[in-house]
């Protein structure tokens, strides 16, 4: 009789197979990741078809929004999600950014136009991004330290899962789960949470 595995056995069989790979990865960068979650998350890197090595993607430990325990999400940095885009070969650029400003001439809102060929058409897909939205209300300073930039990559992020919904659905860049990222703090063990090196780059604003 076939011997039917739960949670914790089918991750140590993926583990078996799969793991020694990236054991390395998994010391440097999410040391105190049970083996359900590391594999979970190495699982999602599959399906997305991103080397974890490369750091377009990286998971994280978050509250589920349902149950509130524990779950691994997988983030992509802006560039992963382009990357996502490019490979459908219907990515067909984006516009500058807009933004928007409040009476204090401080930024609200950013939108980015990306654009996707549909047959022969070349369709937009715009998406905007509120800084009071995004921003975490205990981290003021991101009004100080490129605030353009980083909500950018925000409405940036939201225009590709519009435009591209079966590659990017229910995964997200870092800067978008900011107010998600403190409230995980405070109920999941920080040995919980990787803390993996932080990539940034410059958007590329100009449509290709």
């Amino acid at each position: 009789m076939e011997q039917v595995l739960d949670a914790k056995g089918i991750a140590a069989q993926y583990l078996a197979t799969h793991g020694h790979r990236f054991a390395l990865l998994r010391a440097q960068r999410y040391d105190g990741w049970g083996d359900e979650q590391w594999a979970t998350f190495l699982q999602l890197c599959e399906h997305h078809d991103f080397n974890p090595w490369l750091d377009q993607a990286w998971g994280r430990i978050i509250p589920d929004e349902t149950t509130g325990l524990p779950k691994v999400v997988l983030q992509l940095y802006i560039a992963g999600y382009r990357v996502k885009a490019h490979r459908t070969n219907r990515y067909a650029g984006m516009d500058c950014p807009v933004h928007t400003y409040d009476a204090e001439n401080r930024l609200a809102t950013s939108s980015v136009t990306v654009y996707r060929l549909c047959g022969n058409d070349r369709h937009p897909f715009t998406a905007t991004a509120r800084y009071e939205e995004y921003a975490p209300s205990s981290l003021p300073r991101y009004r100080d330290t490129m605030p353009h930039h980083w909500l950018t990559k925000c409405a940036e992020a939201a225009a590709l899962r519009i435009a591209f919904p079966e590659e990017l659905t229910g995964v997200y860049i870092p800067e978008e789960l900011q107010r998600v990222s403190l409230s995980a703090a405070q109920t999941v063990p920080s040995d919980e949470v990787a803390q993996p090196q932080w990539i940034d780059d410059v958007p590329e604003y100009q449509a290709e």
